[in-house]
């Protein structure tokens, strides 16, 4: 509606069919975990097993492949390979989380080496990425994981690993 001289009128992108109230804007539909986490599981599907995937080169293209728990098959109904997923892996827990093949980075997509992680913890498990183990968990971890954990600076702990011959 426009104020022309002290007149209300209608103009075309106002008009009931295209106006939206604040209601209707912000009821729109949101993804469940449930649906996040399928649509993850059926993605790590597609670029294990599709060719035409785009990023099939870096993953079934380089052998990566996934737990036969995990895909669909005559034996294994859709449905239960989806909760065989879900029973290992869990729901996704934010939208911020995606699958990451951890602490494997070349491994398959298997019961434990799978899991939910941020982007900060994907960056830092990376093909050809620095590790280093951590000092009670025996696991490789990243460098400025550990340096965070442990309150110092990234510098100060790759100094202090230099030092020890860990580095």
């Amino acid at each position: 509606m426009v104020n022309e001289g002290g007149q209300w009128t209608t103009t075309a992108s106002s008009t009931p069919s295209t106006r939206r109230t604040k209601r209707q804007l912000t009821n729109r539909k949101r993804t469940t975990k449930r649906e996040a986490t399928y649509r993850a599981w059926r993605n790590m599907l597609a670029r294990c097993f599709n060719p035409k995937h785009v990023s099939f080169k870096d993953y079934g293209g380089r052998g990566i492949s996934v737990s036969e728990l995990f895909v669909p098959s005559e034996r294994l109904p859709s449905a239960k390979a989806f909760k065989n997923f879900i029973s290992y892996v869990g729901l996704r827990p934010t939208a911020q989380h995606s699958l990451d093949r951890y602490p494997d980075v070349n491994g398959h997509y298997v019961p434990g080496n799978i899991r939910w992680a941020t982007n900060e913890e994907q960056a830092s498990n990376k093909r050809g990425s620095k590790t280093v183990v951590h000092p009670t968990s025996g696991l490789p971890v990243a460098p400025a994981a550990l340096a965070r954990e442990l309150g110092v600076s990234y510098h100060a702990l790759r100094q202090r690993l230099i030092d020890q011959g860990k580095w």
